[in-house]
C-alpha cells in the first residue's frame, strides 16, 4: 500500500475497499479464462487473482 493508504483511517478503509473489488474483478477474470480453456482449471482463482494484485502492487 502506498503512503497516501496510510493517511487516515478513511482512506485505509478506501483503499481497502478498492484493493478488495480489484480482486474480485481480477478473480472474475481468472474464472472466464478457465471456464474458455484460456487457463488452468485446476488453479485457485482467489489465489491467483491475489498473486497478479501482489505482482502489481509491488509486494
Amino acid at each position: 500500500m502506498t503512503a497516501p493508504g496510510r493517511a487516515t483511517p478513511a482512506a485505509q478503509i478506501l483503499t481497502g475497499r478498492l484493493i478488495d473489488q480489484w480482486q474480485a474483478a481480477l478473480r472474475r477474470g481468472v474464472r472466464r479464462m478457465q471456464d474458455s480453456g484460456a487457463m488452468d482449471g485446476r488453479l485457485d482463482a482467489n489465489r491467483t487473482a491475489a498473486a497478479l494484485l501482489a505482482a502489481v502492487q509491488g509486494e
